[in-house]
C-alpha cells in the first residue's frame, strides 16, 4: 500500500480478505511504525558530523539540517475542502522535514491543510517549540525564502537585481547545500509512491501515514538501500511568498558571506 498506488479494494481481492480487514491491518502496521517513530526520526545528539558532512558539500560551515515543505496531494476532502487546496490549485497536506547531510530526517511533521503558507507550518510545528530554541551560536539550519530569515535558520538573500558578487556566491553555495532536503523528498516519493497521491478519504489517517512512510525511508536509507538518481528527483515543492526577516539575522548571514569568500 505505501509503496504503491494502490486501493484498499484491490488489496483486499489480492489477498482474498474484507476491504475492512486490508484497512484495519493496514492501520495496525502504520500504527506500529508510529509508536516507533521516535526512534527512528530523532533529533541528533551531536552536530559535529553533520557539520562536516554539509561542509563538503557546499563549503558552509555549522550547518545542521536543511529544511523545507513538500506538498502530498490528496483526494478532496468532504469537510472544509477548500483549505486543503493550495496554490498549485490541488488538495494537498504539507509535510515538513529536516534532513541531514545522508538523506535521513531528523525531524518531520505532516498535517497541516494545503493552503497553509510554509512559515506558518514551521511556526506550528515542535521542531520550532521545541527544538529551536536550542539550536545556538554558530550552528543553524539552511531553508529557503519562504522562511524567517534568523540566527539558527539561514535563509539565501533576496535577488533584488543589485546582490553583490559574494551575496550570489552565497545564495549559490546555499542552494548547493540546501537541496538535501529536496533530494531527501524526492527519495521519499519515488520509495513511497502512495505519497504522489493518497487516495484516502479519512483525511485525518492520512499525517501518519505519511510519517510512518518517513520512518520507513530512514531504515531504508540507514540500510544503505538507496537506488534512485538524484539528479533526476523532483520533489514537489512549491515556492511560497517571501516572509520578512528579523534584524538580528543579517549580522551572522553577512559574516557567513564573508568567510566563504575568504
Amino acid at each position: 500500500m505505501l509503496a504503491n498506488q494502490e486501493v484498499y479494494g484491490s488489496v483486499a481481492d489480492r489477498f482474498n480478505v474484507l476491504l475492512s480487514t486490508a484497512w484495519e491491518y493496514f492501520q495496525r502496521v502504520v500504527n506500529v511504525l508510529m509508536e516507533v517513530s521516535s526512534i527512528y526520526i530523532k533529533w541528533p545528539e551531536s552536530y559535529e558530523n553533520i557539520t562536516r558532512k554539509f561542509m563538503k558539500r557546499g563549503g558552509i560551515d555549522g550547518v545542521i539540517g536543511a529544511i523545507d515543505g513538500t506538498h502530498i496531494p490528496i483526494t478532496t476532502p468532504s469537510y472544509m475542502s477548500n483549505k486543503y487546496l493550495n496554490r498549485k490549485q490541488y488538495h494537498s497536506i504539507v509535510l515538513q522535514g529536516v534532513c541531514d547531510a545522508s538523506y535521513i530526517f531528523t525531524d518531520c511533521f505532516a498535517g497541516c491543510p494545503g493552503s497553509v503558507h510554509d512559515a506558518r507550518v514551521y511556526r506550528m510545528s515542535p521542531l520550532f517549540k521545541q527544538i529551536m530554541p536550542n539550536i545556538t551560536g554558530d550552528y543553524h539550519l539552511l531553508g529557503d525564502s519562504a522562511y524567517p530569515n534568523a540566527t539558527n535558520l539561514i535563509t539565501p538573500y533576496r535577488d533584488n537585481g543589485h546582490l553583490t558578487r559574494q551575496q550570489r556566491h552565497f545564495n549559490y553555495l546555499h542552494s548547493a547545500t540546501r537541496v538535501h532536503i529536496e533530494q531527501s523528498f524526492g527519495l521519499l516519493k519515488g520509495r513511497f509512491r502512495i505519497l504522489k497521491f493518497v487516495n484516502i478519504y479519512k483525511t485525518e489517517t492520512i499525517p501518519n501515514n505519511i510519517i510512518a512512510c518517513c520512518v520507513l525511508h530512514n531504515i531504508c536509507m540507514q540500510n544503505k538501500e538507496s537506488d534512485i538518481n538524484l539528479d533526476e528527483l523532483d520533489s514537489g515543492r512549491i515556492i511560497d511568498e517571501i516572509v520578512t526577516e528579523d534584524s538580528a539575522s543579517y549580522n551572522k548571514r553577512d559574516t557567513i558571506c564573508r568567510q566563504i569568500a575568504t
